[in-house]
């Protein structure tokens, strides 16, 4: 059979076929295919054209009841979107309705089996303003995308002749820009041409605008920082920023396509900039950490400091502009609160500038934000100091000033925090006109006591270049000379050395005197002083002189003479039995009053008083006893029970017999500073730690107070769990020190002991504290592990 359409006017088939309505075509399987080159619509089709259908041989007969109707999409050839924004397609052509759907697929596309999101996925055609409209939100730019489209009732075909262009900015997702310096940015994307235009917009503390495309629009006509740029030939567009900016989005306008302002979320600038701290101080020779406040600080950042004369241009050379002697070139590290560097300075300057460069970023000065290195030159006054006597320190170098604060600290400091200042270093003292005196207690002689110098409001840092070191005679604390014979004394201490001059006085003498010079004034030479009395002598006091009588000291002065109270000199008769006794220690040096307490003398050379030791006898303040033991090498006495308190007991050895003249021999002074104590000043207010757990070595505890004295044998008791040997770190403060007794950890009820405390290490006074031992015991924990960098 054979079929053709006729004209929706045509009365018969006398017409013919045509191939403008596809032409005649032959059934063949009950089946008869055409392709339609042009719609129905117009004059030509109105209504549909008609059937005209010939049997076999038999001719054509019109059967106007079977009607086609063709239907024919012709536009938009052409459409232009941008990522981000919906845009509207409105279709033209024969049959287009509300209803209908239509989407996006690749340019080259064989079908239309998928829609794709990332082109706005599948829309409906609907009746918008009288307009037939669908609406497609690309999250993807592409270029020559063809057009799917599905008549309502009718399958989805595809117009590859109907094209829409997605553009978009793609890169850079991320910009570091510096405030004052143009910032050159190249876009990539898809459309993107010369002509566009772009700028940064500031997002506010609320986050993303809810219209980025009006907040753009907005911003754009009130000239945003870093201006509205145009795009060149390259992409390319610089800007320049006024103010610093955490975060910026980019309003990007694809003028050369027509299109309006648009956000893109993604893309973001920092405007960066260095916000102080505007003025720093640092301290030659002392590391200094450095955390600038800003916006785009970030670890990986690198820094200098330059002095101001031509500043900009030693930036300008980058690194090669750092100099070592004012800390040299450093990076900033990541840190859990913000990124910090640091630097070391060597020399002293005031007003440096920094330099200071973001990531990859060019060099930039910021000459607001300023560092003073301060530091001390020198110092004038005593290199050398010794105990007991004022010492003047004059304090040079820049950043010096009235008020500034200073102290000394132990050989060996490292830093000021961990060595608080010591009353028995003569505490912290304030510079007036570059000068601060300090006195050093007794027992405080040493070497390379290093200076902690505080300028201003800063806090303490160690000066490496001013060392003081304390002169002192440490010992022995009892010398025995025979009478009328040379001796050669060895004297302990710090600062010694040969050159030094000595003498002795009478116990009376409160100060050195030539006048009341007992024996010959002595020179050390090998180490040694080589004296001769030619009276008896009980109790005499060491005068001591650090250094040559014709050297000054370092201010001009004349070294002066310093009273020490050991050795305690005896002179006695050579059948003495304590004349060859060389005596190292007692212990304790005090007893509490209202109790009799053992003290022990310990030395070499007791061997004739052993076998005298029917004749030998203890005394304190002449309340004269007898020894409770004779050694070799040690002497047991037992004070009186003490009825008042007194720091300067008289304590001394005697034998009860006669000397070279027939005359009772005299005692042999062991020491005169010898003290009876009130326990009753003795109180414990605090313990710190209160308790701590068990199984734990080396427990520290502190045990704060007043009246705290060590006399040799300063003890913590606590109590059921034993005795603990106790110090006193600063003797100015009434502070000791011990390691808590150690506790096998068990389970169950903490442990509560008491805590008493003995100056002596023999009269224990109740704290009325407790300290509480108890078992930590970790049952289970979470997390029980973190990913590396988490903070």
């Amino acid at each position: 059979d054979r079929v053709f359409w006729a004209t929706a006017q045509a009365t018969d088939c006398s017409g013919g076929a045509s191939s403008a309505r596809g032409g005649e075509a032959t059934v063949a399987a009950l089946l008869v295919v055409f392709e339609m080159p042009a719609a129905s619509s117009g004059a030509d089709g109105a209504g549909g054209w008609l059937l005209c259908y010939g049997f076999d041989a038999e001719p054509f007969r019109l059967y106007p009841d079977v009607r086609v109707e063709v239907f024919a999409l012709h536009g938009p050839v052409l459409t232009t979107a941008v990522v981000f924004t919906a845009e509207r397609l409105l279709p033209s052509g024969y049959g287009v309705a509300a209803g209908d759907r239509a989407y996006w697929v690749p340019a080259g596309s064989l079908g239309c089996d998928e829609s794709f999101e990332q082109y706005g996925g599948e829309a409906a055609v609907a009746l918008v303003d009288g307009l037939l409209v669908a609406n497609h939100t690309a999250s993807s730019a592409a270029l020559g995308l063809e057009l799917c489209y599905k008549f309502e009732g009718d399958d989805v075909h595809l117009y590859p002749a109907l094209a829409r262009n997605v553009l978009g900015v793609s890169t850079p997702g991320s910009v570091l820009a510096v405030v004052g310096v143009a910032e050159a940015v190249t876009f990539a994307g898809v459309g993107l041409a010369a002509g566009d235009q772009a700028f940064w917009l500031p997002l506010p503390s609320t986050g993303l605008p809810s219209d980025g495309a009006d907040e753009c629009e907005a911003a754009a006509a009130e000239q945003p920082d870093g201006g509205v740029a145009t795009l060149g030939t390259a992409l390319t567009a610089s800007f320049a920023f006024a103010q610093p900016h955490a975060d910026a989005r980019l309003c990007y306008a694809h003028a050369s396509a027509g299109k309006p302002w648009q956000l893109y979320a993604s893309l973001r600038l920092v405007a960066a900039q260095v916000l102080g701290p505007l003025a720093t101080v640092a301290v030659a020779g002392v590391r200094e950490v450095f955390a600038p406040p800003g916006v785009g600080v970030a670890a990986g950042d690198s820094a200098f400091w330059v002095k101001s004369e031509s500043a900009a241009a030693k930036c300008a050379n980058g690194a090669s502009g750092a100099l070592p002697s004012l800390g040299g070139l450093f990076k900033l590290v990541a840190t859990v609160a913000a990124p910090v560097g640091s630097f070391t300075p060597t020399e002293t300057a005031l007003g440096l500038q920094l330099c200071y460069r973001f990531q990859v970023e060019a060099w930039r000065l910021y000459p607001a934000v300023t560092l003073d290195v301060f530091g001390l030159t020198g110092s004038g006054g005593a290199a050398r100091a010794v105990v007991l006597s004022p010492a003047t320190v004059t304090v040079q170098g820049v950043g010096v000033a009235n008020g500034d604060k200073v102290y000394w600290a132990p050989a060996g400091t490292t830093a000021c925090a961990a060595r608080p200042p010591a009353v028995q270093l003569g505490g912290a003292k304030s510079v007036a006109n570059g000068v601060a005196s300090f006195t050093f207690a007794r027992g405080t002689g040493a070497l390379g006591y290093v200076l902690c110098y505080k300028f201003g409001t800063e806090p303490y840092r160690i000066q490496p270049l001013i060392n003081l070191g304390v002169a002192e005679v440490q010992g022995p604390f009892v010398q025995i000379a025979p009478l009328q014979l040379e001796k050669s004394v060895v004297l302990t201490g710090t600062g010694l050395a040969d050159g030094d001059a000595a003498y002795f006085v009478a116990k009376s003498v409160a100060s050195c005197s030539e006048d009341a010079r007992l024996g010959n004034l002595a020179t050390r030479q090998g180490g040694a002083f080589v004296f001769k009395f030619g009276n008896l002598t009980l109790g005499g006091a060491l005068c001591y002189r650090f250094g040559p009588a014709d050297v000054p000291a370092a201010d001009g002065s004349t070294l002066a003479w310093t009273r020490f109270s050991v050795p305690t000199l005896t002179v006695t008769y050579p059948s003495d039995p304590f004349a060859l006794a060389y005596f190292a220690k007692v212990l304790p040096t005090g007893a509490a009053l209202g109790q009799q307490t053992l003290v022990t003398v310990s030395g070499t050379g007791f061997e004739p008083a052993v076998a005298k030791a029917s004749v030998i006898r203890c005394s304190f303040n002449e309340v004269i006893s007898l020894p409770v033991s004779v050694g070799a090498k040690a002497i047991v006495c037992q004070t009186p029970a003490f009825a008042a308190v007194d720091s300067a007991v008289a304590f001394s050895l005697l034998a009860l017999e006669t000397d070279g003249s027939g005359s009772p021999r005299e005692p042999v002074s062991i020491t005169s500073t010898f003290a009876a104590y009130d326990n009753a000043n003795v109180t414990v207010t605090a313990l710190s730690p209160p308790g701590g757990p068990q199984g734990v070595l080396n427990a520290l505890v502190s045990l704060q107070g007043e009246g705290f004295v060590d006399y040799g044998q300063l003890t913590v008791r606590f109590v059921g769990k034993g005795d603990v040997t106790a110090s006193i770190p600063d003797a100015g403060v009434s502070e000791a020190l011990c390691v808590a007794p150690y506790a096998t950890p068990r389970l169950g009820t903490p442990t509560v002991v008491g805590v008493e405390l003995a100056l002596n290490g023999k009269a224990y006074t109740s704290s009325g504290l407790s300290f509480t031992l108890y078992t930590a015991l970790v049952v289970s924990g979470a997390p029980l592990g973190a990913p590396l960098s988490a903070a």
